[in-house]
């Protein structure tokens, strides 16, 4: 490994210990950014996302995220599982077909 590449990789494992320390899984991703960002941890969402796929944790389905919502919004909510009910239907069917 080049002196660059060490460099980069130590840069990461820091910011990975700083993430994992106010990391919080049962929070949304928006969520977690600004607890992060009120402790002084400065990181982008895409490498938040990166982080949470690198330790395989579980994201938030539409409708998980959806549940904190208002009622004023339950038709929506209810349409968007609905929507994503048929696709996943037709992704069953285009593979039992294949």
């Amino acid at each position: 490994m080049s002196a660059k590449s060490l460099a980069r990789h130590a840069q990461k494992v820091e910011t990975d210990k700083k993430i994992a320390e106010f990391y919080d899984e049962n929070l949304s991703v928006k969520e977690n950014l600004k607890i992060l960002r009120e402790n002084g941890v400065e990181v982008k969402k895409s490498k938040l996302y990166n982080y949470i796929k690198e330790l395989n944790l579980p994201q938030k389905s539409i409708k998980e995220i959806c549940k904190k919502t208002s009622s004023k919004y339950k038709h929506k909510i209810d349409n968007n599982a609905q929507t994503e009910k048929y696709f996943e239907n037709e992704r069953n069917d285009m593979h039992k077909t294949s």
